[in-house]
């Protein structure tokens, strides 16, 4: 059901609203960004940024993401 992948992906909208989430019993904060187009032209994907990485990334820009965990859907 899940995977660990790395990618390169073009960050195309990312939602300003940040929602709080509970992550082993410590409050979070969390964005979503919706159509974020994978660098290998296979299609969009929605991807959660987790607190840390909120402010890391930029719409318009490109990114090589490490250990991310894929739920697959079939």
């Amino acid at each position: 059901m899940y995977e660990i992948v790395d990618l390169k992906v073009k960050i195309i909208t990312k939602f300003q609203s940040k929602q709080s989430v509970m992550k082993n019993q410590v409050s979070m904060q969390k964005i979503d960004t919706v159509h974020t187009i994978v660098a290998d032209d296979t299609g969009t994907i929605k991807l959660i940024l987790q607190e840390q990485l909120i402010d890391s990334v930029h719409s318009g820009l490109s990114y090589h993401l490490n250990n991310l965990t894929v739920i697959l859907c079939l």
